[in-house]
């Protein structure tokens, strides 16, 4: 049984790169339109290369750590779209390593800025 995704739309945060990338291709392949984001510009040009790039699939920057810029990521979408199949938040990041005495609480708090907010808050209420 082959699985389409055919007129699915589908939202990946850090989708630039790694599992993000993996699963957008997959479900490009499958028949979905992607909307995809992620910090970092040399992802976001290797991205821009795929031959459904402002076809099926949508590659925008966004910092959703900052929920400004996430609203601003979804307002693109909206005017591309007004139906939602699925929301991947795949942003992460492993926070900081070292002893306790060494470790800065403002990194703590930028960890916890990414890995929560975006997973729990900002991508999540936009929908």
């Amino acid at each position: 049984m082959s699985i389409t995704l055919k007129n699915k739309k589908i939202i990946i945060s850090a989708g630039g790169s790694g599992i993000g990338w993996s699963s957008a291709k997959i479900f490009l392949d499958k028949g979905a339109t992607v909307y995809l984001c992620d910090i970092n510009p040399t992802f976001l040009n290797k991205c821009k290369k795929h031959k459904l790039n402002n076809k099926k699939l949508f590659v925008f920057q966004c910092d959703a750590s900052d929920e400004n810029q996430v609203k601003n990521f979804f307002s693109k979408i909206l005017k591309k779209t007004k139906k939602i199949d699925a929301l991947i938040n795949n942003v992460g990041i492993a926070g900081p390593t070292g002893t306790l005495e060494k470790l800065k609480s403002k990194d703590w708090e930028n960890t916890l800025k990414v890995n929560y907010n975006q997973n729990t808050g900002n991508g999540t209420r936009k929908i």
